[in-house]
């Protein structure tokens, strides 16, 4: 009995075995030859509706003109059909425009490749709010943010831009903003080796070619409207091969020898704003065309040829001493964005720690640290106090120093400050501090490099009766106490933004 019982297992379990690989040859029959035939691969349908995705943001300038900026972070180009506008009479007034048409909105094209934008300007009886792609799918602009921006009643609270896209295309629009534009030329920066300006041709437009090194770059567009100039911030040192040469509309001409080996250069910085032409960089990656490819940058070849807006040449004098801010300062669009960024940017050289000095060239330090605050006021924003109880700030920026052990290097100071100003007694009446300790959280410190922050602070408006401001104030607290207290850092503002609540 045992025995027959054993067989009589072993055949149900190879009975088993056959049906499961019945079961798999007639499954995987259907998935080879029955399946293909009832389905059509998506890609075959329509390859743009898997890889298009347009991002959509509205920006108004200080003249109070709206641009739709359109954004590609798909995979594949884009093509735009229709526009998708709205009335400022009446937010629920929408309009549907073929692109090709151009009586009431402006534009360069209407493909947009990968990583690439489109920006749409209309006349002042409409706003772009939306876009309609070749593939059948709309994108629009969040009725609540258009809204908003139109001065219309919404639901929450109102949120208005502050400091955003090209209110800002250059240093001398920079300084509407800066409370103390003396800082500009004077009593900024305190300076191990002093930076003092050249006498160069100042009449636009002025020829430039340039050939030198640098140990950052900072290059980034200044936009007017669809259109784009290059904005370039030179930190370099002694380099053979090294020259700027310059003439401008009057025939003023000026050559610098930047390889000399003497100490007349033995540091620079070279600010060139509203640049036109050819733009190279060539670092260990490569040679990158700075018209196609804005950011910041670290030791490599720069080499120039166009005409520019405004040329200053600092050079390094061969004492100590408090110069202004303008070689410390960069304007531009690092990140092809649409969004203006103002750094402050008092690195040059070198990492260091809490037992050498951090900035040094030849072992000679290079070290720069603020002398006063650098305090922004927008001025295109009244608060006014009767209305409004509080708000919150949002700041978009990024950060970073060059202290490899920071908490043995430094103290912790105040860097960055946001606050309500008080035009009458020049003074923050409520502000929000951020300290080194917090900042340097956010980065690393080889390699040079960018670390975007996102931060919303909370301000209290008293109820004065009085108009306030944003303010926003930018220091590097630390020159140098030995081999401590001496970090340089660079520090940028992208964006600030501004929500409301009323009182009552």
């Amino acid at each position: 009995m045992p025995l027959k019982r054993g067989f009589k297992g072993v055949s149900e379990a190879v009975a088993m075995i056959l049906a499961f690989a019945v079961l798999s040859l007639t499954i995987l029959y259907a998935f080879i030859y029955v399946i293909p035939q009832l389905t059509t691969p998506a890609p075959s349908l329509n390859p743009s509706l898997l890889g298009e995705k347009l991002v959509l943001y509205l920006l108004r300038d200080i003249s109070g003109n709206y641009t739709l900026v359109v954004k590609n972070n798909g995979q594949v180009e884009s093509v735009i059909d229709y526009l998708v506008l709205a009335s400022p009479s009446g937010v629920a007034q929408r309009y549907i425009l073929n692109i090709k048409s151009k009586s009431i909105c402006s534009y360069i094209g209407s493909t947009i490749p990968p990583g690439e934008v489109l920006r749409i300007n209309c006349t002042s009886d409409y706003i772009p709010i939306g876009v309609v792609s070749s593939t059948g799918k709309t994108y629009t602009i969040d009725p609540q943010l258009y809204s908003l921006l139109i001065e219309q009643t919404t639901i929450g609270l109102p949120l208005l831009p502050v400091y955003y896209g090209s209110l800002v295309t250059s240093t001398s629009d920079l300084l509407k903003y800066l409370e103390n534009p003396s800082m500009i030329n004077q009593s900024a920066i305190r300076t191990s080796i002093a930076l003092q300006p050249l006498d160069t041709p100042i009449n636009p437009p002025i020829q430039v070619n340039l050939t030198t090194n640098a140990s950052i770059l900072f290059a980034g567009f200044s936009w007017n409207g669809t259109n784009y100039t290059l904005n370039l911030l030179v930190i370099g040192y002694f380099n053979p091969g090294a020259y700027i040469s310059l003439r401008d509309s009057t025939g003023q001409y000026k050559y610098v020898n930047l390889s000399k080996s003497t100490r007349e250069y033995f540091r620079y910085r070279i600010k060139i704003e509203g640049f036109r032409g050819n733009a190279s960089f060539i670092d260990d990656y490569g040679v990158w065309d700075l018209n196609q490819y804005p950011d910041m940058y670290v030791y490599g070849r720069l080499v120039l040829s166009g005409v520019a807006d405004r040329v200053a040449v600092y050079v390094n004098g061969t004492d100590e001493a408090v110069v202004g801010l303008d070689p410390f300062v960069f304007v531009g669009d690092l990140d092809y964005n649409g969004n203006t960024e103002t750094v402050l940017v008092t690195e040059d050289y070198t990492y260091g720690n809490s037992t050498v000095i951090n900035d040094r060239r030849g072992g000679v330090p290079v070290v720069d640290g603020s002398n006063k605050t650098m305090r922004l006021v927008f001025w295109n924003i009244p608060i006014d106090s009767s209305q409004y109880s509080m708000g919150v700030v949002t700041l978009r920026f990024f950060y970073w120093d060059n202290s490899q052990d920071p908490l043995l290097d430094n103290y912790n100071r105040v860097v960055l400050r946001i606050g309500l100003y008080d035009n009458e007694t020049a003074t923050l009446v409520y502000s929000v501090s951020v300290s080194y300790y917090e900042l340097v959280r956010y980065r690393s410190v080889e390699i040079v490099s960018m670390s975007w922050i996102v931060k919303d602070f909370l301000v209290f408006i008293p109820d004065t009766g009085k108009t306030y401001y944003i303010a926003v104030e930018i220091q590097d607290p630390f020159y140098m106490e030995g081999t401590i207290n001496d970090s340089d850092l660079i520090i940028g503002i992208e964006y600030v933004g501004l929500m409301i609540a009323a009182r009552g």
